[in-house]
């Protein structure tokens, strides 16, 4: 009988603690996928004049990222824009790497991932955000944000953009340099320095080990409590 009521005892703490261990692990989880803004030129919003992105003139953006171990995750850019002049879709939001060279300086390389996922057509004036799938960003890196309009289109778009010295929002940095393409990305014109489009980035800081592994002992630990709560209920049936 005695071993009876321990059971019952031990049962119900364990009962009581499983919640908060749950809430724990959720807790720990969500805050290592907290979506943050990592940059913004949004604010305050002084529009120095705006630049026509179109199939002829491709225009790209600069940024660095931060100093998390693992890297970050791109969640979203959000773009001041402009009345179009010719609005008939096909405007696109991309992102790619960083081509380093010693006469030319950096120019945007190759694309990473699919495009950002958004309106092809903002025709009216106001802030457009595009949503990213699975683009990760490595840590302490130049990375280029580029705003263009597919080929076979004469759609016009205009991007407002202001005078950005170098600014540093959460780690990361809008260098202040853009550049250029007369041919659908296929080359670009060295970097001009001082004018970005006006733009911020969202992103997701990837959980380095040591938070994994706090994630991990949190969860298995709560799975622990899940499996010793079976056992006692069972041993209180049983007597």
């Amino acid at each position: 009988m005695l071993g009876c009521r321990i059971s019952i005892m031990t049962f119900s703490t364990t009962k009581r603690r499983l919640p908060t261990v749950l809430l724990a692990a959720l807790a720990l989880s969500g805050a290592a996928s907290a979506q943050t803004t990592a940059v913004s030129s949004l604010l305050p919003p002084f529009v120095a004049g705006d630049d026509i992105i179109s199939m002829g003139n491709w225009r790209a953006n600069q940024f660095t990222t931060g100093s998390n171990l693992i890297g970050y995750d791109l969640y979203s850019a959000t773009l001041q824009m402009s009345v179009a002049n010719l609005n008939l879709g096909n405007f696109f939001v991309g992102i790619y790497s960083n081509s380093n060279n010693i006469l030319t300086g950096d120019k945007p390389g190759a694309q990473m991932g699919a495009n950002l996922d958004g309106s092809s057509s903002p025709g009216a004036a106001g802030q457009y955000t595009y949503l990213a799938s699975s683009i990760h960003l490595d840590p302490n890196t130049s990375y280029w944000l580029v705003e263009g309009v597919t080929p076979i289109s004469f759609s016009g778009y205009f991007s407002d953009y202001e005078i950005v010295n170098p600014s540093v929002t959460n780690t990361w940095t809008l260098t202040g340099q853009s550049s250029f393409s007369t041919s659908n990305g296929l080359s670009w014109l060295g970097p001009v320095t001082g004018s970005i489009s006006m733009m911020s980035l969202q992103m997701v800081d990837v959980p380095e080990p040591a938070e994994c592994g706090l994630i991990a002992g949190v969860v298995g630990l709560a799975g622990c409590v899940v499996v010793r709560r079976r056992k006692n209920k069972a041993r209180a049936t049983v007597n």
